[in-house]
């Protein structure tokens, strides 16, 4: 049956209470990706007698070419070739290459991906979802979708004068990524109402490993999405800021490397620690962090089913129950192609329910949440 595919990538951060805060991107390691495809060869070996033909001409990743030679399929990089039984393509997917698949075909998106993976996108459905269930929802920090909401966020910090409340916020460019364009600033009035960005409330008690800000990378694969059927991976990264933390002030809103986790941009720092061992350096495994966490008293079963919980309320089936339109546009796939079946092709993961996600998830008081990338990176340094 024709289906899309679909993984994606969850960041945690933590506070001292080690309680969890829940942000989304997408992104995906070579290495993780690797790894589990390495795990899943020799768990399944061939998927079948027949070669499974995938087609890796839309993606630059060596990657997936050599995840699909551990489990047995022939890769293809003729660009015209249609009658491969697997596409990955590493950008969005027109409507029309879904009507294009046969029944026998799978492509690693979801239609209407953007709906959660751009930062807009997913705030807005957020926030539709909030006012229908408050207390579910209650994970994500303050929003405003610029410029729409900029009046909003004008009032919002005339309460705080009134209160004599200052507070910090982080400004990222709607369709950003890896870090650009991103900034702090406790003067929200002085961003302009023509700006297009996400504005959120920045969370300034987080959990620190060493005295350095981190976040999670927590691998996803959607293999259904309606049933939805969602599976973690039980490993991933943990990303660490080069620079030691201090709560945000006149005097450090410009460091980066402090306040931000993202590799693409602590790499260029001269604190940037590469020691290749799991448990050290400025990025390390989940699973060793989590090892950690157990031996320092923190509940890590709690901490999973928090990440679960996340993953589940940042996945296509609300946007679906939402969105009639975002609905629509499934069945229309599905009709015009023949097909009755949501199930798609079990997607080679890192975050966030439609194609290959990583889901960034940070530890703060509460748990929280902000951006899906689209297309998380394959390349070993892309994390």
């Amino acid at each position: 049956m024709n289906s899309p595919s679909s993984s994606f990538l969850v960041f945690v951060t933590f506070n001292s209470s080690c309680a969890a805060d829940f942000r989304f991107s997408v992104g995906a390691s070579g290495e993780m990706a690797a790894r589990g495809a390495k795990t899943a060869g020799r768990r399944f070996g061939k998927i079948s007698t027949d070669v499974i033909r995938i087609n890796v001409a839309g993606t630059r990743y060596y990657v997936v070419a050599n995840a699909a030679a551990e489990l047995g399929m022939a890769a293809s990089s003729d660009d015209g070739a249609t009658d491969c039984n697997v596409y990955w393509i590493d950008g969005p997917v027109p409507l029309e290459r879904y009507l294009e698949l046969r029944s026998y075909q799978k492509i690693n998106h979801f239609p209407g991906m953007g709906e959660i993976s751009r930062k807009d996108a997913l705030a807005r459905n957020i926030q539709r979802m909030r006012k229908e269930n408050r207390r579910e929802y209650n994970f994500y920090p303050g929003t405003w979708v610029l410029p729409a909401d900029h009046g909003v966020l004008s009032q919002h910090t005339a309460r705080l004068r009134r209160r004599r409340q200052r507070k910090t916020f982080i400004v990222k460019p709607h369709h950003g990524s890896m870090g650009n364009g991103i900034y702090l600033t406790q003067s929200p009035d002085a961003i302009l109402p023509s700006e297009k960005a996400i504005v959120q409330e920045y969370l300034d008690k987080p959990f620190l490993l060493d005295g350095f800000k981190c976040d999670l990378r927590i691998y996803v694969l959607v293999t259904s999405c309606k049933p939805l059927r969602i599976l973690v991976f039980k490993d991933g990264l943990v990303r660490l800021s080069t620079e030691r933390y201090s709560p945000p002030s006149d005097f450090n809103l410009e460091q980066m490397c402090m306040h931000l986790t993202n590799y693409s941009i602590n790499r260029h720092s001269a604190s940037f620690d590469t020691d290749e061992r799991d448990d050290r350096g400025s990025k390390r495994t989940l699973s060793s962090f989590m090892v950690w966490l157990h031996k320092t008293g923190h509940n890590v079963v709690e901490l999973w089913a928090k990440i679960h919980v996340s993953c589940h309320y940042t996945s296509l089936e609300e946007p679906l129950r939402i969105y009639p339109l975002l609905s629509s546009g499934y069945h229309c796939e599905n009709s015009n192609s023949g097909l009755s079946s949501y199930t798609p092709l079990l997607y080679c993961l890192p975050p966030r329910p439609f194609a290959k996600w990583e889901k960034p998830v940070f530890r703060d008081s509460r748990i929280r949440r902000s951006s899906r990338p689209h297309s998380p990176a394959l390349g070993a340094g892309g994390q």
